[in-house]
């Protein structure tokens, strides 16, 4: 194999540039890697279906592109068939990191992507998802705007590719005033 050039938008994977041939990406809403289209036929090379949590289960093609499960964000599958997602690495089949958050806070498992929610949410940095930052930092007695735009800012965007802005209720009660309820929803908005 030789030198493989690849192209970015946005923050988003674009293209590629194969051994000559020039693919570009398709995706779906999640950012996986639907598609590769060559540019000079215009036919489509490759065509990749997934699991929920990134397993291929259909895929026709064989270029040798480590960009497929929310490939467009950088997810990264090597040849042993792990994701490396920049802190550490994912398993697929398992639905999970092989290695521990590295900034783990309890309540949550160290090991778990996403909240457990891999068709709605992405962690390209293989750390906290911006749910779980927002959660933490609310948690903390911070106040939902400054979580946002200040301690979640990064993962949010990242996460959302800021598009996508949380609104999340927290619902406390009894003597003891302990958490009742966490709910999130996503709103969409060009504001960044």
């Amino acid at each position: 194999m030789g030198v493989v050039n690849y192209s970015y938008g946005n923050g988003k994977l674009v293209s590629e540039d194969r051994d000559g041939v020039h693919s570009v990406y398709r995706f779906d809403a999640l950012g996986n890697t639907t598609k590769l289209i060559d540019t000079t036929s215009l036919t489509v090379t490759d065509k990749f279906e997934y699991q929920a949590y990134g397993e291929v289960f259909n895929r026709t093609g064989n270029t040798a592109t480590p960009y497929q499960y929310v490939g467009a964000y950088g997810y990264y599958s090597d040849s042993s068939g792990l994701d490396y997602l920049r802190a550490r690495y994912y398993d697929p089949n398992l639905g999970a990191f092989l290695a521990r958050d590295p900034v783990f806070i309890w309540p949550w498992t160290p090991y778990r992507s996403v909240l457990n929610a891999p068709t709605a949410l992405i962690d390209p940095s293989g750390g906290l998802s911006c749910l779980e930052c927002m959660l933490f930092c609310i948690l903390a007695g911070n106040d939902w705007i400054s979580c946002l735009t200040d301690v979640c800012k990064d993962a949010c965007q990242i996460s959302f590719g800021g598009k996508h802005w949380p609104e999340i209720t927290i619902k406390f009660g009894g003597d003891d005033n302990t958490l009742l309820t966490v709910e999130a929803t996503w709103r969409f908005s060009t504001k960044k």
